[in-house]
């Protein structure tokens, strides 16, 4: 890893260790815009991070991942979302760790998949929304079938069926 992105995730790791102690504080949605800034500047990185990276590499992502889920507001869903199907699909068990440890955001992210995750808002993206959609199934399936820990094994199940029983779609 180059030294411009080993100092984008130290400087990350700062960002999550400070947000946790942060964002119960009145001044959340300034964290929120401050991490989400970040997400974009840093989206070339995270996805690379998401893809390959090493277990180093990746904790952190997860971490301001789901503190920019946990935090959103409107439209930072659709744009995120993406990014923690990723998650999933490369590291099911990290991401299935965060969520274990944010209960009522894996309820959000589950009841908001349709419309974060399964909507071509664009009417470009259809082919690349349905392709994430198969990649997840494939992934959750073989995650299941490895005998991940109990709670790991009904969370992936009721991801998993709500990614089943969900069609990508176009906004009519």
């Amino acid at each position: 890893m180059n030294q411009t992105k080993y100092v984008s995730l130290v400087i990350l790791i700062f960002l999550c260790t400070f947000a946790n102690c942060y964002a119960n504080s009145s001044n959340s949605t300034n964290l929120t815009k401050v991490n989400f800034d970040w997400y974009i500047r840093n989206s070339n990185n995270i996805n690379q991070v998401l893809r390959e990276g090493s277990l180093d590499e990746f904790l952190p992502v997860i971490n301001m991942l789901g503190l920019i889920w946990k935090h959103q507001d409107g439209a930072i869903g659709v744009e995120v979302s993406p990014k923690i199907a990723e998650a999933f699909i490369n590291k099911p068990e990290l991401m299935f760790c965060w969520f274990k440890k944010n209960p009522d955001d894996f309820r959000y992210f589950i009841e908001r998949l349709p419309f974060d995750l399964f909507t071509d808002y664009s009417g470009e993206r259809m082919l690349e929304v349905q392709c994430l959609r198969s990649r997840l199934i494939q992934s959750l399936t073989k995650f299941l079938k490895d005998n991940p820990p109990v709670e790991y094994f009904e969370m992936g199940n009721v991801l998993l069926k709500k990614i089943e029983m969900t069609k990508v779609r176009q906004p009519d």
